[in-house]
């Protein structure tokens, strides 16, 4: 789907991980308030609501240029940047809707664990390609280097080996629904 078709999974996940995180805590209930009252919940989500924002912004941005007939190449440091950033948004968002949740956030009917992993492929897809990019410029490989959270190896002759994607249909449908 494209660098830019990434960004917008990404955005979808942030987006999903912070209305289930909003959610949440104006429905849990503590000591007869909702936890959406308390300081520290409210911090998380005005960090997540900001930092997706940011993501969008930088997102539009590239659309926007793309709209106005500059061709990938002329755009690609607006393009990397919108992926790199709501990448790294959607993983952060992804954290801190399990932290809102508590124990629950893993449980399988909040999917935030499957965010969470979607999130963390949608990084190491925005490093992989980083290193491809600098591997056509003619950078020497790294052997052994730490991207992000991913263990990429890079050795000589054998190419970038990481996680295979899990699944990140579920970004794209909340990407759709963004769109409605």
């Amino acid at each position: 789907i494209g660098r830019t078709g990434n960004t917008g999974v990404a955005l979808g996940i942030a987006r999903a991980t912070y209305d289930a995180a909003l959610q949440y805590a104006k429905d849990r209930q503590l000591y007869g308030k909702p936890i959406a009252e308390l300081e520290a919940i409210q911090f998380m989500l005005a960090d997540m609501h900001m930092q997706t924002e940011a993501a969008r912004l930088l997102a539009y941005r590239a659309a926007w240029l793309l709209d106005q007939g500059k061709t990938g190449r002329d755009i690609a440091k607006e393009i990397a940047s919108a992926k790199a950033y709501s990448s790294e948004v959607a993983r952060q968002n992804a954290l801190k809707a399990i932290q809102i949740h508590g124990a629950s956030g893993t449980l399988p009917e909040f999917q935030l664990m499957r965010y969470l992993r979607d999130s963390l492929e949608a990084v190491q897809q925005a490093a992989q390609l980083a290193v491809q990019s600098r591997l056509r410029q003619g950078d020497a490989p790294l052997c052994g280097h730490l991207l992000d959270d991913f263990h990429v190896i890079l050795c000589p002759g054998h190419g970038i080996h990481a996680p295979v994607a899990q699944d990140i249909v579920v970004g794209a449908r909340h990407l759709e629904r963004l769109a409605q």
